[in-house]
């Protein structure tokens, strides 16, 4: 545990991808998650700081820039709301919150999201009509994208609205027969694209509670569990260890390959990023069977069960 708590004590505000640079939304909410889940309390200043910086970041459309810099594309917002979520889940009752992005604001635009859908063609294997969630707004449906707005609502008990439902059946539709996930394609010109571990773990953590009728679900567990002790880059272990645990399942070395994969980040780069995702991972292992969140703001008595 202390090596841990020790490692998070090194960030003392918003944090970007790589050590000294500019700070981003996703990074910065994954952060505060981390120090959530090890200890609120020590951290508690820290995570102020955080969640004022992505309260100002919220634009008037309700979406939240990705940085200083840039007004959009919005998608870190769902990592805004999820943040908002562990600590609406944490804070006392009557004890009010420090400044907060406007979460019904942020909903909204996530509920309004426009995204391109097109006719089914014979040479792409997913089904390109369905309604998920662009990286950027009025282009294609993405996976990773689709699964961070599906965590998102959940938290904040969105779980059965029509959108929330329609991207969970888009994430179902994305998995790959071989087991795992890409990008958000499946198949291309006939040819089944590899499986990546970062994707395939988001996407287990986003289906959590839901139906496994077809087995792509089972086969993607299965992917990570094989893959994950090859010692993979330090946010694919994270977010397949996060996807398994979400499931269910944890490998028994995972505690082991997350201090390694750590101990390599902070040799090389000591990237905010990585360190923080590994965190967070690290914390949900030493939790009760399925508990990835602080304060398990996706309690499975929430979640959707959605037929394939």
């Amino acid at each position: 545990m202390s090596f841990w708590l020790d490692l998070l004590s090194q960030f003392r505000g918003p944090v970007g991808y790589l050590r000294g640079g500019i700070p981003h939304a996703e990074p910065t909410a994954s952060m505060s998650l981390a120090m959530w889940s090890w200890d609120s309390e020590r951290y508690q200043e820290r995570i102020a700081r955080n969640a004022a910086w992505l309260a100002k970041r919220q634009q008037p459309d309700g979406s939240v820039a990705p940085n200083e810099q840039l007004a959009e594309p919005g998608w870190g917002t769902s990592w805004a709301l999820l943040e908002l979520a562990a600590r609406c889940s944490l804070t006392a009752a009557g004890k009010a919150l420090t400044q907060s992005i406007n979460a019904p604001q942020a909903i909204s635009w996530l509920l309004d999201t426009r995204v391109e859908t097109a006719a089914r063609v014979a040479c792409m294997g997913h089904d390109s009509t369905l309604l998920g969630w662009p990286w950027v707004v009025s282009t294609h449906t993405w996976l990773e994208p689709t699964c961070l707005a599906v965590l998102a609502l959940k938290s904040h008990g969105h779980a059965a609205h029509p959108r929330c439902v329609e991207g969970i059946r888009v994430i179902k539709d994305r998995l790959l027969a071989r087991g795992g996930a890409n990008y958000g394609n499946t198949t291309v010109l006939g040819q089944q694209l590899l499986p990546h571990l970062q994707p395939t773990g988001i996407a287990l953590m986003a289906l959590a509670g839901t139906t496994d009728e077809s087995g792509l679900q089972g086969r993607a567990r299965d992917y990570l569990l094989r893959e994950l002790p090859a010692l993979p880059g330090a946010a694919s272990l994270a977010y397949g260890i996060l996807g398994l645990h979400a499931q269910g399942y944890q490998l028994p070395e995972a505690g082991s390959l997350l201090q390694a994969a750590a101990e390599r980040v902070l040799r090389r780069d000591t990237s905010p990023y990585r360190l923080g995702l590994l965190c967070w991972a690290a914390w949900a292992i030493e939790q009760p069977q399925g508990t990835i969140w602080p304060g398990n703001i996706l309690r499975t008595s929430e979640l959707t069960e959605v037929p394939s």
